[in-house]
């Protein structure tokens, strides 16, 4: 060593005890709102599950041309407006068609459940 320099410090751990617990975190996002259809009408098609799924949304931006960034503010009066002038299962078939032909979700159903591969044959 230097002249001048300082003699080191050891520390043993056992003067420190045990390690603190870890600090955990937990953050939660903020939950989107949910799209609904309003009205009084019956409906045989899930479109509350179909309205809040990306595949559907991404289907009703390439049919009407608007964008995905305010798709809550179009979705459902498109939804409608097709469903009272095409007819419910014509537009929900439609929607299926697509939903296949589109091929990025083979493994799922058009409202998003996984397919049980041991159920297809």
């Amino acid at each position: 060593m230097t002249e001048n320099a300082p003699e080191p410090i050891n520390i043993e751990p056992e003067i420190f005890g045990d390690k603190p617990s870890p600090i955990i975190v937990q953050m939660e996002s903020i939950a989107p709102v949910l799209i609904t259809m309003g009205g009084g009408i019956e409906l045989k098609h899930d479109w509350f599950r179909l309205l809040n799924g990306a595949p559907f949304q991404m289907f009703a931006c390439e049919i009407s041309g608007q964008s995905y960034s305010n798709v809550d503010e179009w979705l459902v009066p498109l939804v409608e407006d097709k469903i009272m002038n095409e007819g419910e299962d014509k537009f929900f078939n439609k929607y299926c068609t697509w939903h296949e032909a589109k091929g990025c979700w083979k493994n799922e159903t058009v409202y998003g459940d996984l397919i049980d591969e041991a159920n297809t044959n």
